[in-house]
């Protein structure tokens, strides 16, 4: 439909088009031309019969003058613009999605498969670099080749040779082909899943990653006190390897425990009463931070309030819990941006951190400017202290999308250096495997 920002404006655009005068048109739906001008001018509202018959009469669909051109595809554009040197421009994304749908259409999915090809890139280089499979079969193949190549030097450079000792190191080739080749195999069943199992799914954080994504990380089963956890893992995470049960066990268990501290009832209605002031909500629920973020991370969807992030890291900063946000990408595994608050407050325990954020290729732009993230952090104790025992932290990042622009320009970051295309962040820790222009 019509790039105007509102539906008199598209009503004109859309007659001018079809080169209908302003008075036939009058006629057709049966109101003067005087009153069409009122509306074409946003001097009048629309009422729901006449917009029926002006999108009848102009050939076109209600939604189309109400709302304009499709606002999903046109953010696509958008986020597509920021991947190149073009300046984003709404009126131009919005003009090109009504004049040329099918080409815009096309550029967004050639985007999206820009941005799966990044997301494989980056999978592929985390699991290559953390996968203990990965390197134990990297260097039995190593291993293997080394071998083969130590033994064959020496039948070259022997001369004759016992033939006892001829053949066994001969067998010793032959075993340690075998060894090479089932290392190969293995490793080609490592990176090319059977078509029964999740994809792109990498390590078993990934395997409860998978399916809490699909809940919307909420669980409605373990809002009830007396459910029983292991029933609730044994329904929703079967079908997942031992060590990603082990992983839902845990967190479901610690999921029930703050659930039972904060039951829903009572969060919703601070959340509705206060809105998103962290400082307020812990306060008045008498709750720490890390626990205030991770009840807050698990709500269902609330009416005109955003769905919330949370990213979780060890003391090591490896990301153990990704829980993505509107407008904030988020690493699948491996470690995140060096400049996201989540790191400074490792460096800080239990000293709460605020940032506004805009990831480097989400740059705040357009369309795009409606969701920078704002950023809390905190670093909290686990475990138990002894007295020859150091105290370990694990750090909580809760992010929160922004509706209105802030007072201040947000900090740019990335998702992770290995696909960064930032040439110049001082807080970079390897090269990026994706060039500028990608």
């Amino acid at each position: 439909m019509d790039s105007g920002t509102t539906p008199g404006q598209r009503v004109r655009k859309r007659r001018m088009d079809l080169g209908v005068q302003q008075a036939a048109l009058a006629r057709k739906i049966g109101i003067s031309a005087a009153f069409l001008n009122l509306i074409e001018h946003d001097k009048r509202r629309i009422g729901h019969d006449l917009l029926n018959a002006l999108a009848e009469t102009l050939n076109t669909t209600r939604h189309d003058l109400q709302h304009g051109a499709d606002g999903a595809l046109v953010d696509q554009l958008m986020e597509a613009s920021v991947q190149t040197s073009l300046e984003p421009n709404l009126r131009k994304a919005q003009e090109l999605a009504e004049q040329f749908p099918d080409w815009a259409r096309l550029i967004a999915a050639q985007s999206d498969r820009i941005k799966a090809v990044e997301n494989s890139l980056s999978n592929l280089s985390d699991r290559m670099a953390h996968d203990p499979f990965f390197s134990d079969t990297l260097h039995e193949i190593r291993s293997a080749v080394t071998s083969i190549q130590s033994t064959s030097s020496i039948l070259v450079d022997a001369g004759d040779m016992d033939p006892n000792l001829d053949r066994r190191f001969r067998e010793n080739i032959y075993g340690d082909s075998l060894r090479l080749a089932d290392a190969m195999q293995g490793l080609t069943d490592f990176m090319n899943p059977d078509a029964n199992t999740y994809a792109d799914i990498r390590t078993p954080h990934e395997e409860v990653f998978a399916i809490l994504q699909k809940t919307g990380f909420h669980i409605s089963d373990l809002e009830r006190r007396d459910v029983r956890v292991a029933d609730v893992v044994d329904q929703l995470f079967a079908g997942v390897s031992l060590s990603a049960r082990s992983i839902a066990m845990d967190y479901c268990a610690h999921y029930h425990r703050v659930a039972s501290v904060l039951p829903l009832a009572d969060v919703l209605a601070m959340v509705r009463h206060y809105g998103f002031d962290l400082a307020a909500l812990g306060r008045d629920l008498d709750v720490g931070f890390p626990v205030l973020f991770q009840r807050l991370a698990s709500l269902p969807p609330i009416d005109d309030l955003p769905s919330l992030g949370l990213v979780m890291s060890d003391a090591s900063g490896r990301l153990v819990h990704w829980q993505p946000c509107l407008g904030f990408e988020l690493p699948r595994a491996g470690f995140g941006c060096g400049l996201w608050p989540l790191y400074s407050a490792l460096q800080m325990p239990q000293a709460p951190q605020r940032a506004v954020l805009s990831q480097i290729r989400r740059a705040a732009s357009g369309a795009m400017e409606q969701t920078p993230v704002e950023a809390f952090a905190v670093a909290e104790q686990v475990g138990t202290l002894g007295f020859d025992r150091r105290p370990l932290y694990r750090a909580l990042m809760l992010l929160v999308p922004m509706d209105t622009q802030p007072t201040t320009a947000p900090q740019a970051v990335g998702t992770t250096c290995r696909v960064c295309q930032s040439a110049t962040c001082f807080a970079r820790s390897e090269p990026s495997i994706v060039k500028e222009g990608f």
